[in-house]
């Protein structure tokens, strides 16, 4: 193939891969080439290849978007804790949420307790857990939520703020409850 020919292909494929918004394939898809020649791979393994890359990169994205549509704080773990202060809190019951399965069956969760008692600990870590397993997630203040809430039935827009509520799938209340909600499907 003539280099202005195989320089043309390139340029077609860049635009066809721009249309489609296969942003990673259309950065990895030379290398990979590349890669493939030298170690006499096949096509079906390169084209595998490509397309994992890019449904990681989306993932990823994906997972950024939610963590930042979310508004959560800075990240916290339940890594060391011992779940024994202030009193014993149910630590079985505590890492029972975290598979997030209650999300999808839309059962609430209140955590109950004076300051200092960890629940907003939980609550950013439960938060952050359901972003990664691919939930929706809001992090508010319970008052926050209740005078958004307020201002808007003044308003006469209700509705319309509600469904910002209830179109995420896990609803982290800090200082309160874990919520869960089913996305409207349309």
């Amino acid at each position: 193939m003539s280099s202005n020919r195989g320089q043309r292909l390139h340029e077609l494929l860049l635009q066809d891969l721009a249309e489609l918004k296969l942003t990673q394939i259309a950065e990895t898809y030379r290398e990979v080439l590349d890669e493939a020649s030298r170690q006499n791979t096949s096509m079906l393994q390169v084209l595998a290849t490509l397309i994992a890359a890019e449904v990681t990169e989306r993932r990823g994205r994906a997972l950024e978007r939610r963590i930042r549509q979310a508004k959560l704080p800075p990240r916290k773990t339940l890594e060391g804790d011992d779940f024994t202060f202030p009193k014993r809190i149910p630590k079985q019951k505590i890492l029972r949420l975290f598979d997030c399965e209650f999300v999808p069956q839309h059962p609430c969760g209140v955590l109950i307790g004076k300051t200092g008692t960890g629940k907003s600990h939980i609550l950013n870590a439960l938060g952050y857990t359901a972003c990664e397993k691919g939930f929706s997630v809001r992090w508010t203040r319970v008052i926050d939520m209740i005078n958004v809430l307020t201002t808007a039935q003044i308003n006469g827009t209700l509705e319309k703020k509600l469904k910002e509520y209830t179109r995420v799938r896990a609803a982290p209340a800090r200082r309160t409850g874990v919520s869960a909600h089913r996305q409207a499907r349309s």
